[in-house]
């Protein structure tokens, strides 16, 4: 009778250890991959809908130009401020304690040299057009921004203007 509870705790014991060791090996992995951003600009996620600031005189004489629309005024609400991507390098001190430092890359007049700008996140557009008063016309208006922006038709707002 004791073969079997002796097995079991063997068993038991040696699920534990491949655990322990499974875990171990998981932690060195995610140190090893940790270290391979050293000296690489920073990534950052893009804005959701555009990546350059939408010109509304450019893109209220586009609009006036679908037939039927009239005279057309947009306004643009952002959400944020956008965001400056900066382009630096780690420096790695090895003494006993392995540091990091990081630097930026500084142009010719010491201002932080940009790697990349990212426009603030668009929140809605609205529209007013004075040929708005059919659905065909609002349509076309929403189609056309939606296509010219990315921005979703459920944050494109067109009402009939004067």
């Amino acid at each position: 009778m004791m073969m079997p509870r002796n097995i079991k705790e063997f068993l038991t014991k040696l699920k534990n250890k491949k655990i322990l060791i499974l875990t171990a090996i998981l932690g060195i992995l995610m140190m090893l991959l940790g270290s391979f951003g050293d000296g690489k600009s920073e990534k950052v996620q893009q804005s959701e809908f555009n990546s350059e600031k939408i010109d509304e005189q450019k893109l209220e004489k586009i609009l006036e130009s679908i037939e039927g629309a009239g005279k057309v005024k947009i306004f643009i609400t952002y959400q944020g401020s956008g965001e400056n991507v900066l382009a630096y390098d780690y420096k790695r001190e090895t003494s006993d304690n392995s540091q990091r430092v990081e630097i930026n890359i500084k142009n010719e007049n010491g201002s932080p040299y940009i790697v990349k700008e990212y426009a603030p996140k668009i929140a809605g557009i609205l529209v007013t057009a004075t040929g708005a008063d059919t659905t065909e016309i609002k349509m076309k208006l929403i189609k056309s921004i939606k296509a010219a922006t990315g921005i979703p038709s459920n944050r494109i707002y067109v009402e009939k203007g004067e």
